[in-house]
């Protein structure tokens, strides 16, 4: 989320995710999570844990926070206070079914021994459906069940929380959940090009800020990019950007060549190909050099004709 601070968040927030969302979201939701986000993220200060500016983005502005220690912080911490105040913690304990009273409040949850444990209330936090290829499918589509997770821990949701609720006729909402987790990241694509395994462009590199496009690329990567892979393509000018080392969390070194083709064999791509790929991209970029931002989103398009375009 973007934030000046944990006491602060950014003005135009509510703007930003109706956009993202087509116009589908809800704004007054959008706006209570913004207003009430500072006052939360003082609340889980408040059980020891820490935040600290996201530094792999390299666009100067806005800023964005993110827990030391990912959301793996969040929950040791939460875990070890609750704990404190006597919440009881029952590991392995797979719940299957939810039992309604003749109101049709849950009264208590079925675990997959036959137990049964009465409640006055209950919450389903048992994440997304990542670790289910068949809810994968349905949801994303053909091939969706090969998407692969950000972090090895989301390979255990499985959906059994939503399958719960829909069983018992409770309303959901097609939203995409998140890991929290630090993973392997290459967060300079904007300043340069990516192309599938045939050498071909299929995504606009700069139509966003990295935060805003990340997961449409994605998307993009495992629905249309040939091979379901992907290669950043860039040259010697990406070190002149401040900060991009930042945006490269990966234990993997780059490939490097002094040729087009000779990058090409290096990651199993046709040389033509690439090369007529860099080649028409490179007589698009027909704008003032001097006109660019690394930070900002500076507007310094492609030229018409172009497919697709790169806009910033």
């Amino acid at each position: 989320m973007r934030m000046r601070s944990v006491r602060e968040t950014l003005p135009g927030f509510e703007d930003d995710m109706m956009a993202v969302s087509g116009g589908r979201g809800d704004r007054a939701y959008f706006y209570k999570l913004a207003a009430e986000a500072p006052a939360t993220l003082k609340w889980v200060e408040q059980h020891g844990v820490k935040f600290e500016t996201m530094d792999y983005f390299l666009s100067a502005w806005p800023t964005r926070i993110t827990p030391v220690g990912r959301g793996a912080a969040i929950v040791d911490a939460l875990k070890e206070s609750a704990k404190a105040k006597g919440v009881e913690f029952h590991y392995g304990y797979h719940a299957t079914r939810l039992h309604l009273d003749a109101r049709g409040a849950v009264e208590a949850v079925e675990a997959s021994d036959g137990r049964r444990l009465s409640t006055r209330a209950v919450v389903l936090a048992s994440g997304g459906f990542q670790g289910n290829p068949e809810m994968l499918r349905e949801h994303f589509g053909e091939g969706g069940e090969f998407l692969r997770t950000i972090s090895p821990g989301s390979a255990a949701n499985a959906g059994e929380g939503i399958r719960m609720a829909l069983e018992n006729g409770m309303h959901i909402e097609p939203v995409d959940p998140r890991s929290e987790r630090a993973a392997a990241l290459v967060l300079v694509y904007p300043y340069g090009i990516i192309v599938d395994s045939n050498g071909q462009r299929f995504f606009d590199e700069g139509r966003g800020l990295v935060h805003e496009t990340w997961e449409y690329l994605s998307r993009a990567i495992h629905f249309d990019a040939s091979g379901r892979t992907a290669w950043t393509i860039v040259d010697s000018r990406l070190f002149d950007v401040a900060g991009h080392e930042g945006a490269i969390r990966s234990e993997i070194a780059p490939l490097k060549s002094e040729t087009v083709s000779g990058l090409a064999s290096l990651i199993g791509i046709p040389p033509n190909a690439l090369e007529e790929t860099i080649a028409e991209y490179n007589a698009a970029c027909t704008g003032d050099y001097a006109r660019f931002e690394a930070g900002r989103l500076d507007g310094l398009a492609t030229a018409a004709g172009l497919a697709p375009v790169k806009s910033n």
